[in-house]
C-alpha cells in the first residue's frame, strides 16, 4: 500500500522559541512514522526574520503579509499546492502532537474519510507550570479542536486553498465552517488513557492567555505528567523556555 503524505500547515508571526518546540514534535512524528507515514510542513510567515529562520531549517515556506492572519493562512495554503500531499494536518505554531495521535489517524486516513479530527487537547504553560485538558462540549458545533484537523486534497484543491476568509480571531470555526459547506466531519474521541495527544504551549505572549481559558470543559491536570507525555526534545525546550522565564 502506497504511503500517505501528510502536510503539516501553520502560520507564525515571531516567537521562534515556541515554533522550534513545535518543530520538536513534527520531527518526533515523522521520525516514529516513516515507514507508514511521509510527513513535511509548510509555515507561512510574515516577518523577514521568521523567513530567515525557516530557511535555516530548511523548512517549506510561504511569505504573506499578517494582516488580516485568516488570508494570510489562505494565501500560504494556496503556495502549498504545488507540493505533493494528501491531507493537510492544521495546527497553531504552538501546538505539540504526539506520535500517538497517528495510531488513531491512520485507519481514518487509509478510509479517505475527508475531514476528521480529534476532541481533547491539553493546554500547558510552562512559565507558571500549570495544565489543564480541554474536551470539546458534546453537541457543540466545533465538533473538534482546530489544532489536529485533518483536510483532504480534495477539500483544498476544491477551496484553491482558501479555506479561511478575512478575520483575525474565530480563525478555526470559520474555516470549519467553509470545510463543511462541502464535507462532513468527523469526530474522532480518544481512550480516557490516551487523552489528550495534543498540547497547546502557552508563553508568556499569547493572544489568548491560559488564565483567560476559562469553561467548565476545562480540568486542573499535573503539569509534570503532562510535559512526560510529550516527545522528548518537546521536553528539553519547554524546560530550557520555563527556565529563561524564571530568570
Amino acid at each position: 500500500m502506497k504511503k500517505p503524505k501528510i502536510l503539516w500547515y501553520t502560520c507564525m508571526q515571531g516567537r521562534q522559541e515556541i515554533v522550534d518546540i513545535m518543530l520538536a514534535g513534527f520531527n518526533a512524528c515523522k521520525e516514529h512514522w516513516k515507514h507508514d507515514i511521509e510527513m513535511d510542513i509548510f509555515i507561512t510567515a510574515s516577518e523577514d526574520e521568521d523567513v530567515k529562520f525557516l530557511d535555516q531549517r530548511n523548512i517549506y515556506h510561504s511569505q504573506k503579509p499578517n494582516n488580516p492572519v485568516g488570508l494570510k493562512f489562505s494565501r500560504g495554503l494556496k503556495d502549498a499546492l504545488v507540493l505533493d500531499w494528501d491531507y493537510i494536518m492544521i495546527l497553531g505554531s504552538d501546538d505539540v502532537i504526539s506520535p500517538e495521535l497517528f495510531a488513531y489517524y491512520l485507519p481514518e486516513i487509509q478510509k479517505e474519510t475527508p475531514y476528521f479530527g480529534t476532541d481533547a487537547i491539553c493546554i500547558v504553560d510552562y512559565s507558571t507550570q500549570r495544565a489543564k485538558n480541554f474536551t470539546i462540549p458534546p453537541n457543540s458545533i466545533a465538533g473538534v479542536c482546530g489544532p489536529g484537523r485533518m483536510v483532504s486534497r480534495d477539500i483544498v484543491d476544491h477551496f484553491d486553498g482558501y479555506l479561511w476568509s478575512s478575520g483575525d480571531r474565530g480563525l478555526d470555526m470559520l474555516s470549519n465552517t467553509k470545510i463543511t459547506s462541502y464535507a462532513p466531519l468527523k469526530a474522532l474521541h480518544l481512550q480516557s488513557e490516551d487523552v489528550p495527544l495534543m498540547w497547546d504551549i502557552k508563553s508568556p505572549v499569547n493572544i489568548w492567555a491560559y488564565d483567560k481559558i476559562v469553561t467548565p470543559w476545562c480540568v486542573e491536570t499535573s503539569y509534570k505528567q503532562q510535559l512526560e507525555r510529550m516527545p522528548e526534545q518537546c521536553k528539553i525546550l519547554i524546560d530550557e523556555r520555563r527556565k529563561q522565564c524564571a530568570v
